[in-house]
């Protein structure tokens, strides 16, 4: 009788372990994941960031590069096409991680939540990024661990697993809820991809840049509209031949593949992401242990490149970045090394594979530069 207590008992321990250790983790002070916070501003310093980073961005001939930093105590910004629209890439974690926080937040949930787990589904499944895809269907995961694989991993199966879970309408309403009413984010991964592959008759029927110039054409109202019956006629598409009918995209149209992935897309201005971050620093999209457990997720992002490259290790830095065909993007929440809490976003469209690595180098001069002068 006892031992069968006790094996009980070890094997809810077993299970329960890696939540005891997480709800550890976010029950620390916050101050431990944040330097002290300086609010004064040396107005010189802040031209001189300024006149540095437009020298930055005019030097980048050629590509499209919109950037917001925004300092938090002042609400002082720096913006170079902050208000314009870029492609966003899996920079749309971001608001979907807030997102999915905050539902459980308004229901008055505690973090034991995202112990729930979520079957996969056929609908669910995308390729490129993250090994979510490699899981069998039907195979159960946590609503944690999937929040995990879309920051860390940027896992598109993950994120669909997320958008479904969430509601498409949730998270297109979600930055209009937080004051940003001009990004445009309602496509999932699955979505934009088969849609940018011309998936629906009324995109062209198979070539992308034709179903590219169709989708520039379109409102956003009929853009969600498209973007709804694509994923309800190809629900059942399985990974297999999702992948088949890229391959074949990419060898009869190799120019118009590269140029659709990047325009069928959730499109954000940098303004409002670097906002949606100052929301995050502020408490006004999440509050107490989700808020902490934002951060920390945000926090796991790999530190070896884009905006972080060049911010020493020791230095708080929460951020999550985006990659596409012709697209580099980043967007980041970090004190300065006098202690400035700052929000940057930087988004570059319009490179060639040839200069991916080149614009992410850029994304890393940038920050440092915000970072060493404040």
């Amino acid at each position: 009788m006892h031992s069968n207590n006790f094996c009980s008992f070890r094997q809810v321990w077993r299970r329960s372990w890696p939540l005891v250790c997480l709800i550890a983790l976010l029950l620390c002070p916050l101050s431990l994941l944040s330097a002290k916070p300086q609010t004064s501003l040396s107005q010189p310093a802040w031209e001189r960031v300024e006149r540095l980073l437009n020298k930055q961005v005019e030097a980048y001939q050629g590509w499209k590069v919109g950037y917001s930093l925004l300092h938090l105590p002042s609400h002082k910004e720096i913006a170079r096409q902050g208000e314009e629209l870029f492609p966003l890439a899996s920079v749309y974690k971001l608001p979907l991680l807030l997102a999915v926080c905050q539902k459980f937040q308004e229901e008055g949930r505690p973090l034991t939540v995202l112990q729930e787990k979520v079957a996969l589904k056929p609908s669910d499944l995308c390729p490129g990024s993250g090994q979510f895809q490699d899981k069998p269907l039907g195979t159960k995961v946590s609503l944690d661990n999937a929040l995990r694989a879309i920051i860390t991993d940027s896992d598109n199966t993950a994120s669909d697993l997320l958008v479904r879970y969430l509601g498409s309408n949730n998270l297109r309403s979600a930055l209009p809820s937080w004051g940003l009413p001009t990004s445009q984010v309602f496509l999932s991964s699955r979505q934009s991809w088969l849609l940018s592959l011309g998936a629906h008759p009324q995109l062209g029927g198979g070539d992308p840049l034709q179903a590219a110039q169709i989708w520039r054409t379109l409102n956003y109202e009929q853009r969600q509209k498209l973007a709804s019956e694509v994923e309800r006629e190809q629900a059942s598409l399985s990974l297999a031949q999702f992948k088949a009918r890229d391959q074949k995209a990419k060898e009869k149209y190799p120019f118009s593949h590269f140029v659709a992935a990047s325009q069928v897309d959730n499109l954000g201005t940098p303004s409002e992401f670097s906002r949606i971050l100052g929301l995050l620093h502020s408490g006004r999209i999440l509050k107490g242990p989700w808020r902490t457990y934002a951060l920390t997720r945000l926090a796991q992002t790999d530190r070896t490149q884009r905006l972080a490259r060049f911010i020493p290790a020791s230095n708080p830095f929460y951020h999550k970045t985006g990659s596409n065909q012709g697209v580099v993007n980043d967007c980041a929440l970090f004190p300065s090394r006098s202690g400035q809490p700052l929000a940057l976003a930087v988004f570059i469209y319009g490179i060639s594979p040839q200069e991916r690595e080149e614009a992410s180098l850029a994304l890393s001069q940038m920050a440092y530069t915000a970072w060493y002068e404040l």
